[in-house]
């Protein structure tokens, strides 16, 4: 850059370690590249060591520009230490670094084009040319939901208002729906090509909520880079609270919680509701010949699609073994197990029986609650309401005898 004439120097104020200089000096690299200023191009390597590592590491890299009173970058005027009797060893090990760190520097803005052929070289430079830093501020104006108070796994419609409240046009971002902040696995990334001055950007989103309680929703906007990972610029955050009074219904006929509908037999996976704290398997201890079975998605008459169980090639052997749904426990802060449970079957014949427990595993024994198949209107069985005192429902197992297992809804009932 001195070569170039730019009164600069980039250096390490401390030992930094390799991941961080890498971070660092890509970032730098892609900012100048792209005809930052070179004060914003430090700020885009800084914010993407914080970003990327989560260290101290970002306050590293020193900007080193020249005195405005004698347009010097450095004091040469100074006696070296070596001939003012200082020992080596007192050196600080960072000089080393700095050294090291402005060559490197130099090679890459070599590679990249951005140093001349010597002129200006000195350490008197003329004031450098500004280039203006545009003014764009993101912000989120405003997010909503509808219904504001949603029932668990129900469809909610999130509304999203992000403003530009600088006089320049922003360039291309994208904008993050984070429905928990102590969920990092599930976001909603929508990109967004630019937004003029003074303008808004209004958007619409949707997400199911898949649990009684309360979740921090967060909305974020920032650059996403590559390498780097997500930059922030702005973000707003909204308090929702799922409606303790209504039931969590898993229908099969309803899309699953990833959005996929079930459009034809197939296995059932065991994570097709882990979402809403639900993980699903079959079992069957006393038929060694249905040990492999797995649930199945099965259409029960014409449309309605019904869990049941099958082995994984054939829905038509081990038909009738136990199928068990074990409640995970949240990572949200919000209580797991339910309260009771409504489980409906398709019409047929024969006895069903559902169990519950008070524990995953299946082995302390809550209730069982047993019918008789109709033929035209099926069965619908209920647990007692608050029957258990404090204790809560981790484990439902569904077995029967005569026709086919077929369950077409559960509605799961508030811890």
């Amino acid at each position: 850059m001195v070569q170039r004439g730019i009164p600069a120097v980039i250096a390490q104020q401390f030992e930094i370690s390799d991941e961080a200089a890498i971070v660092f000096s890509e970032e730098l690299y892609r900012a100048i590249a792209e005809g930052f200023p070179l004060e914003a191009a430090v700020a885009e390597g800084r914010r993407a060591v914080s970003a990327n590592l989560r260290n101290t590491e970002w306050a590293t890299p020193v900007l080193y520009l020249y005195d405005n009173a004698n347009r010097r970058i450095f004091d040469f005027s100074r006696r070296p230490f070596w001939q003012t009797g200082i020992p080596l060893q007192r050196v600080p090990q960072v000089t080393l670094a700095v050294v090291v760190g402005l060559v490197v520097l130099g090679f890459a803005l070599g590679s990249l084009g951005l140093l001349g052929d010597g002129r200006g070289v000195g350490a008197f430079f003329p004031p450098p040319t500004a280039t203006p830093i545009p003014d764009v501020e993101l912000v989120v104006r405003d997010v909503r939901l509808s219904p504001r108070n949603p029932q668990p796994g129900e469809l909610v419609a999130v509304f999203v208002d992000i403003e530009n409240q600088g006089s320049d046009p922003a360039p291309a971002f994208v904008y993050e729906f984070q429905p928990s902040v102590l969920n990092e696995e599930t976001v909603i990334r929508r990109e967004i090509r630019g937004l003029a001055a003074g303008g808004v950007l209004s958007d619409q989103l949707t997400y199911r909520y898949p649990w009684w309680g309360t979740f921090i929703s967060q909305t974020r906007v920032g650059q996403l880079r590559p390498n780097v990972g997500f930059l922030e610029q702005a973000r707003a955050l909204v308090p929702v609270r799922t409606d303790l009074t209504r039931p969590l219904i898993i229908d099969p006929d309803e899309p699953l919680p990833d959005g996929t509908f079930i459009r034809r037999n197939q296995p059932a996976p065991a994570q097709a509701y882990a979402e809403w704290s639900l993980i699903l398997s079959a079992t069957a201890p006393t038929d060694p010949a249905c040990s492999g079975a797995v649930p199945w998605f099965k259409f029960a008459g014409i449309s309605q699609v019904a869990l049941g169980t099958g082995l994984p090639t054939d829905p038509t052997q081990c038909a009738m073994v136990t199928l068990v749904l074990a409640m995970q426990e949240r990572q949200d802060n919000n209580l797991a197990g339910i309260s009771g449970i409504t489980v409906t079957f398709a019409p047929g014949n024969g006895t069903r029986l559902v169990r519950l427990f008070s524990d995953p595993a299946g082995q302390d024994l809550l209730a069982t609650t047993q019918g008789t198949l109709d033929p035209r209107l099926g069965l619908t069985l209920t647990s007692q309401p608050r029957l258990f005192g404090f204790d809560r429902i981790q484990r439902v197992e569904i077995s029967g005898s005569g026709g086919v297992l077929s369950v077409t809804e559960l509605a799961l009932q508030a811890p």
